[in-house]
């Protein structure tokens, strides 16, 4: 598309800003659900554990470090989704999973979301969350707490779908997501990934730890 650009880094607060006022207009669009709502942080412990237990590529031992960093903080992976069950947090459609990866920034100032997956019941904190990985992380993976200001004030300003609630647990879905995004690469290792699996497994890792230093 003339005049659209993709970033790996936001170059901006004001970009982020334009990003968070961006993804409350799509979550305005797609709007709330009565359908139960999905939380796939437990699915995703389940299926390491399985690839932890075969380790049929013998590369267990090479990943303990961030395995039992995975595995000390699963309560916190999760938390988003224990409190969406028990009805704290609305339910609304959301995407699940989205990045950088997914947004057209335009001349005009608007932003496009490219997304092709269906959105599917869940928590305003899934979409929020995993984008801010991407949006709030620089070239070495460390957190930057401009942007994430920034993406939060776009996002929340005259938002009417979000309570206290997600606003309270807006650095908390940070947190959830990025791991997350580590158990995935971990399992996808352990069953045979690239090592740029293992690599984004560590990167997500150090984000975390960044992340940690501010929130």
């Amino acid at each position: 598309m003339e005049g659209a650009l993709r970033y790996d880094v936001l170059p901006s607060e004001e970009l982020a800003y334009r990003l968070g006022k961006a993804l409350q207009s799509l979550h305005k669009g797609l709007g709330v659900t009565d359908e139960p709502p999905l939380s796939f942080s437990r699915e995703y412990y389940i299926e390491l554990g399985k690839a932890v237990k075969a380790d049929s590529f013998s590369r267990l031992e090479g990943v303990s470090p961030e395995l039992d960093r995975l595995v000390a903080d699963r309560k916190r992976a999760n938390m988003i989704g224990d409190l969406l069950k028990r009805g704290i947090l609305r339910k609304s459609l959301v995407y699940g999973f989205l990045s950088l990866d997914d947004c057209l920034f335009l001349d005009s100032g608007e932003v496009i979301f490219t997304c092709s997956s269906r959105p599917m019941p869940g928590t305003v904190l899934y979409d929020t969350g995993s984008l801010l990985v991407t949006a709030c992380s620089s070239k070495d993976n460390s957190f930057r707490l401009p942007c994430y200001k920034a993406f939060r004030e776009g996002y929340f300003e005259g938002n009417s779908l979000s309570g206290e609630a997600e606003r309270d647990l807006l650095p908390e879905s940070v947190r959830g997501m990025a791991q997350l995004d580590a158990v995935r690469a971990l399992t996808s290792y352990l069953e045979g990934g690239g090592e740029e699996t293992i690599r984004l497994c560590r990167d997500r890792l150090t984000f975390i730890q960044d992340r940690d230093r501010y929130l």
